[in-house]
């Protein structure tokens, strides 16, 4: 049954992806109230925040609340609480993500950030991170989600095309950088 929903959802996302709106006008609905392609429920790791909040209005307009309320959760907490305006293609992902785990695994599934926006200070600091890491133009999240194996993490992130997909033992990272990068960490 799961084979054949992640399937059937592959194919839905081939067909609708980039669009935060699909053509009839309707976002993509997971069944559970406000998990969809316009919401992202999401925890932070390291402060233990978290929110549940729109991205997109109807009209497919970025939602200027909900963006900033998703970067301020996103900012660099470990360095002093810096901030930067994360790119709403990456919630747009996030929150396909979402809808897609949701859809597969029948019940709410939660995205918990273990990384989001970096200063090039700390990113400097971390071992193996990129130089011009997307992380320090707020266009890459490292994630789990609960109760998901990474491995479909992975699998509905490539369905909804992300551009860059790094497997980690403990998370994925996402991003909307340049297009086609694979790797593992």
């Amino acid at each position: 049954r799961r084979a054949l929903l992640t399937a059937a959802a592959t194919l839905a996302l081939s067909a609708a992806w980039p669009l935060p709106v699909r053509a009839n006008g309707w976002p993509l609905q997971s069944g559970f109230a406000g998990l969809d392609e316009q919401h992202l429920w999401i925890r932070q790791t390291g402060r233990a925040e978290a929110t549940h909040t729109r991205i997109r209005l109807d009209d497919g307009q970025p939602d200027p609340n909900g963006v900033a309320d998703l970067s301020w959760l996103f900012r660099d907490w470990r360095d002093g609480d810096a901030h930067h305006w994360i790119d709403v293609r990456l919630f747009d992902l996030l929150a396909t993500v979402q809808t897609f785990t949701t859809l597969v695994h029948g019940r709410p599934t939660e995205l918990v950030l273990n990384s989001g926006y970096r200063t090039a200070r700390r990113n400097a600091t971390i071992e193996g991170a990129a130089v011009n890491s997307q992380h320090i133009h707020g266009r890459a999240a490292d994630i789990t989600v609960t109760g998901v194996p990474n491995s479909d993490v992975r699998q509905v992130a490539e369905a909804a095309r992300a551009q860059g997909i790094g497997r980690y033992a403990g998370f994925t990272h996402l991003d909307v950088g340049r297009p086609g990068r694979r790797w593992r960490g």
